[in-house]
């Protein structure tokens, strides 16, 4: 059976690592001591002797190909984009929501989970002003709006390796029912989780996947070239939403908008190979692209995922009910659409790029 010394050799050393962090969380010598994430974010040994060769870090990394079948009948995929059982476009009915750029629709729904008693803890994606994500464990709903207060988000512009590690560290709590929210290759490992039963997969509740088109590098290098490309001073940014292009908030209202084909220069490789733009195995999906500002498109892909969003619509999520409401709903998942057959068309030319 393939171990982390196979991952080393198949994935990590060639670049080809998401750094989801999964292999480190649920690593079954997590006890020994086996493994450890490096300062630059990368898995590695930290005492090769201690590891058991189970497998579990190569059947669950989803860069391996490896129970993607088995995933895929869990939820009941289908192509292009994954199974959709609803979708629409929301924001939350908290009152802070009618100015934040994407109406932290993110919020609205884990509010609704813990109000409804769905839920006693939620993994979440704080964001610094630097936009770093450093994922936190809210257990109760007061903690969920003082994480928001720092900048709880749904854009995914930089990965948060410490999403499966907040996860994993729910084994050593007393939660049960535990929402999570990540990127679609943290969702996707989470899913194989739950095909092998690896423990703290049965306090799983639903999982929230976040739109993405790749981590980013934003180094002071990627800062200034960021600052020509946009016309703006990086002090002056408050906020990154993903749409079909990269959205700046600026400093006094004002916004920057940089297409998407012009940010190659700071995607990371192993992202140029990933497939999934729009979470296909999450519960939901939410995200800014397509939506108005201020706004966010939410899918369903689960029964799960639409009896949520169904109760969350008419108590924490405020839906779009501008003219022409059912065009923007159409547009939004349209252009979901759109966004992940070009990252699927990048991944195919990256993939035989790399052979």
């Amino acid at each position: 059976m393939a171990s982390f010394f196979d991952l080393l050799r198949d994935i990590i050393h060639p670049g080809y690592c998401r750094r989801c962090g999964g292999c480190v969380a649920f690593c079954q010598a997590n006890n020994y001591g086996a493994l450890e994430t490096s300062p630059e974010g990368w898995p590695q040994f930290r005492n090769a002797e201690r590891c058991l060769e189970c497998g579990v870090c190569y059947q669950i990394c989803p860069a391996t190909g490896q129970l993607t079948a088995e995933t895929r009948r869990r939820v009941a995929w289908s192509a292009p984009i994954g199974r959709v059982m609803d979708s629409g476009v929301f924001r939350s009915t908290a009152s802070s929501a009618a100015t934040h750029p994407d109406g932290k629709v993110g919020l609205g729904l884990i509010e609704h989970l813990f109000a409804t008693d769905r839920i006693d803890g939620a993994v979440v994606l704080p964001t610094d002003h630097v936009f770093n994500k450093a994922s936190q464990l809210a257990r109760t709903p007061d903690q969920l709006r003082a994480l928001d207060d720092k900048g709880l988000t749904t854009s995914q512009v930089r990965a948060a390796a410490s999403s499966l590690e907040v996860l994993g560290s729910v084994r050593k709590t007393g939660l049960r029912r535990v929402a999570f929210m990540g990127t679609p290759c943290q969702v996707e490992t989470v899913r194989k989780m739950e095909i092998l039963a690896v423990p703290p997969a049965e306090r799983l509740y639903c999982t929230i996947g976040c739109f993405c088109d790749g981590d980013f590098l934003l180094g002071p290098a990627q800062q200034d070239r960021l600052e020509k490309l946009g016309f703006f001073r990086w002090n002056d940014v408050r906020h990154i939403t993903l749409r079909d292009h990269l959205e700046f908030w600026l400093a006094e209202g004002k916004t920057r908008d940089i297409p998407m084909e012009d940010l190659d220069f700071m995607r990371r490789y192993a992202c140029r190979l990933c497939t999934d733009y729009s979470a296909q195995f999450a519960d939901l999906a939410v995200g800014g692209t397509g939506a108005p500002h201020g706004w966010s498109t939410v899918i369903a892909r689960t029964p799960l995922g639409q009896a949520i969003l169904s109760e969350a619509r008419q108590t924490a999520l405020e839906p779009f009910n501008g003219t022409a409401a059912s065009q923007t709903r159409h547009n939004a998942l349209y252009t979901v659409c759109r966004l992940a057959e070009r990252k699927q068309h990048r991944a195919l030319h990256s993939s035989r790029a790399a052979m």
